[in-house]
């Protein structure tokens, strides 16, 4: 028996076959596609999956699965019909058996033990959610960069760009924020006015890009950064704030085991710092391989 997990995400999409035992027999890495705010949308994540599983099936000597899960953000319930629908015509040539999870349960099956605990997960977007019994009890946030996602590496580089924005226009505080952005966006000094100038480059720029920004943000807001933009710090601690609370919003009486995930919260960021000293005693597990997840679900749904 072989099964395949698909991680998809806003950054790239990740593949893994594995055996009866959880064996890796072959892998794949294809682009990302955030299902509400990269071109393409679903078509787009639809053959983002494809080229990852052909990958994976490719690098096994062309074994196939028997099954496959698909974790993918933005595939709740709003839109988790849809969902299903383009993974599995995509993913039809590779195997007929196809089941699409939200990411949050990828991410959070991808290292706890327990049925049970808290996920806040900030990527291209931000989501905290309570576990009970394997399944997601309660949520909140998550609820795409028009409405939330606050504290979302889309929500950091969106607060960045505005600041950016309201220093050039003489609105706002000095930040080192408008050079650094500008810079990475190839902005052109067109009209003579360095704010219409970055507008003319956002009006074309896809929501996405954003996340992409956060990282010049999140850099700017170490302490041991050369020089502390306090700006850019601001705008961590508010992404911080807001993530926690997110995270209370499901959270019941008593501390769980809470697992941090995605791009800002998976990794060494001022983000992380600052959301881990609110929790305070409460355990903290890392999921810094989601597709391990998506393995996990689907060894367990065809045993």
């Amino acid at each position: 028996m072989t099964v395949m997990g698909i991680d998809l995400g806003g950054t790239s999409t990740r593949s893994l076959l594995v055996d009866t035992t959880g064996r890796p027999l072959g892998r794949g890495q294809a682009g990302g596609a955030n299902l509400r705010s990269a071109v393409g949308g679903v078509a787009a994540a639809a053959r983002a999956v494809a080229e990852a599983a052909s990958q994976a099936v490719e690098s096994a000597d062309g074994r196939r699965p028997e099954m496959i899960v698909v974790g993918a953000s933005g595939a709740g319930a709003a839109r988790h019909d849809e969902v299903a629908a383009a993974m599995s015509e995509a993913l039809a040539p590779i195997c007929p058996r196809i089941r699409v999870e939200n990411d949050l349960a990828t991410a959070f099956r991808s290292v706890s033990t327990s049925p049970d605990g808290y996920l806040l997960l900030s990527g291209t977007g931000a989501v905290a959610a309570r576990f009970a019994g394997g399944a997601v009890a309660a949520r909140a946030d998550g609820l795409g960069w028009i409405l939330g996602d606050v504290g979302s590496g889309l929500w950091i580089g969106w607060q960045g760009l505005r600041a950016a924005a309201a220093h050039l226009d003489g609105r706002g505080p000095s930040t080192v924020l408008s050079e650094r952005l500008v810079r990475a966006l190839e902005v052109e000094a067109v009209t003579g006015d360095p704010a219409q100038d970055l507008v003319r480059r956002v009006d074309d720029l896809v929501p996405a890009r954003m996340a992409a920004l956060a990282p010049l943000v999140l850099d700017a807001a170490r302490a041991d950064a050369v020089s502390l933009d306090e700006v850019s710090a601001g705008i961590c601690r508010e992404a911080a704030s807001g993530l926690v609370t997110s995270l209370r919003a499901v959270t019941e009486e008593g501390p769980g085991a809470v697992v941090l995930a995605g791009g800002v919260l998976a990794h060494d960021t001022i983000v992380r710092e600052l959301v881990t000293a609110e929790l305070d005693g409460w355990p903290v597990l890392t999921a810094s391989d989601p597709v391990l997840g998506a393995v996990r679900i689907a060894r367990e749904a065809i045993s």
